[in-house]
């Protein structure tokens, strides 16, 4: 009887919230924990949502808006990147023409985004793009980053850096739901593999599918030989599904000394990872894990959130920005350096953090605390525009 007292008398407060939501593990994780972290503050938050990859903001749409919410949120995730198949009006991820922004009446939030172009993508950003982001900058009640390296982005574009934020990626935030992984073995060294399966073309330099196959080659003998040394089993942690990632699963499947454990086939059941508990399950993979070498960033992200040490593997900004910011540059494998890579010198890189996992961890335990207060003082700001 109270509880339905309590919401007749206290009004909702309803959170527009617009970002990719596209079935990527990534994707699903921001939007659980953005909602999960504002609700914990505030009981009165419900959400409506938006794919900006599918959303053509119209006149109507943002009268609609301003009628039914109190804030709108744009992110968090790499939003600033041109998918030229979106046919995006600004040129980057949320699809409003520049001349509908000040029709917005709710406060707008952009909520730790990121500068998200692949190293070697050969498409511009629109025209209109550089107008269109310092326009949201100064429009928006808050606006924030994910990292430092965006900010420079930006107020290298001109947008005033007095107005940006950089709060952590609140993906290192999700919850775990616990998941038992069939086969797994408490005794033994276990490490998770991540890897990117779509765009490697603007991720390995050119000749693109040759020096993949020539770093595949390299990463796996370094895995192979620390198996002689440590008793460990290898997961390969997928995003999207077996499908998906099918080809490098059946790469591993065929070159590595030790048969990986794929989560895709053993944990079929949890993909697509959706929105629901199924994101928990994943987050739980990585808390499992001793050490990840990880391509997608938010298997650096999410692994960092559980305490678990990830080398950063690919030629992706993101990676680098989010090592810088967390203090821990010396774990990213750059595939931009190829030249300088070989088994040696990735064996060298996983062999030092399993021989220091607890200084490793403890570590992480102390730049966690950091970030989670950067979070925390932002999450309050976001709250106070509901009152």
């Amino acid at each position: 009887m109270f509880s339905l007292l309590k919401r007749i008398w206290i009004k909702k407060k309803t959170i527009c919230h617009v970002g990719a939501w596209g079935g990527n593990f990534g994707d699903s994780i921001l939007q659980n924990s953005i909602r999960r972290q504002l609700c914990e503050l505030d009981d009165r938050i419900e959400f409506v949502y938006y794919n900006c990859q599918k959303t053509e903001f119209t006149l109507e749409l943002i009268h609609q808006i301003n009628k039914s919410c109190d804030v709108m949120i744009v992110g968090g995730g790499g939003l600033i990147f041109n998918r030229p198949q979106d046919n995006s009006k600004s040129g980057w991820q949320w699809n409003i023409d520049i001349n509908y922004i000040d029709h917005i009446k709710i406060p707008i939030v952009v909520y730790g985004i990121g500068y998200n172009k692949f190293e070697y993508d050969k498409n511009d950003f629109q025209s209109v793009t550089r107008e269109h982001l310092l326009k949201t900058i100064d429009k928006s009640a808050l606006f924030s980053v994910r990292n430092t390296g965006t900010k420079e982005y930006l107020v290298k574009l001109g947008g005033d850096a007095s107005k940006i934020d950089v709060i952590p990626d609140p993906g290192m935030f999700a919850q775990p739901s616990f998941i038992k992984i069939p086969g797994i073995a408490t005794n033994k060294v276990k490490i998770g593999i991540n890897w990117t399966t779509d765009r490697e073309n603007q991720t390995f330099p050119e000749p693109w599918n040759v020096t993949k196959e020539r770093f595949l080659c390299e990463l796996v003998k370094a895995i192979n030989k620390i198996s002689g040394k440590y008793d460990i089993q290898v997961f390969y942690i997928g995003h999207m599904g077996y499908e998906f990632d099918k080809a490098i699963i059946e790469y591993f499947k065929s070159y590595l000394d030790i048969k990986p454990i794929i989560i895709d086939e053993c944990l079929c059941e949890i993909y697509p990872p959706g929105d629901g508990e199924k994101v928990g399950y994943l987050v739980d993979i990585y808390r499992q894990m001793d050490l990840v070498l990880g391509m997608r960033g938010h298997s650096n992200i999410v692994s960092f959130g559980q305490n678990t040490p990830c080398i950063a593997i690919g030629s992706h900004r993101k990676l680098r920005y989010f090592k810088k910011d967390i203090h821990d540059e010396e774990n990213i494998i750059d595939i931009r350096e190829m030249n300088n890579i070989n088994d040696k010198y990735i064996y060298g890189k996983i062999e030092y953090n399993l021989a220091h996992l607890s200084a490793q961890k403890m570590r992480l335990i102390g730049e966690f605390a950091r970030q989670r207060h950067i979070e925390d003082e932002f999450n309050k700001k976001v709250i106070s525009l509901l009152h």
